[in-house]
């Protein structure tokens, strides 16, 4: 993850981006993953996730379990 992208804000931003993922990897939707992270719209959890790993939360979701499936 390139959480220098947040700046200051990486610090904090780290374990809720891991969370993010580890969730992301299961059945959870991406609308329950930003609620439960702590987001209050998906449309920032995907504003950061896509600053942050050049991918969708969706996006990389799919390959995260493609990846679980092998």
């Amino acid at each position: 993850m390139m959480l220098s992208a947040f700046g200051c804000l990486a610090p904090m931003m780290a374990p809720k981006f891991q969370e993010a993922r580890r969730s992301l990897s299961g059945a959870n939707t991406i609308t329950a993953v930003a609620y439960d992270v702590g987001y209050e719209s998906i449309s920032q959890l995907n504003r950061d996730y896509r600053r942050l790993v050049n991918l969708t939360p969706s996006d990389d979701a799919a390959t995260l379990r493609a990846t679980l499936r092998r």
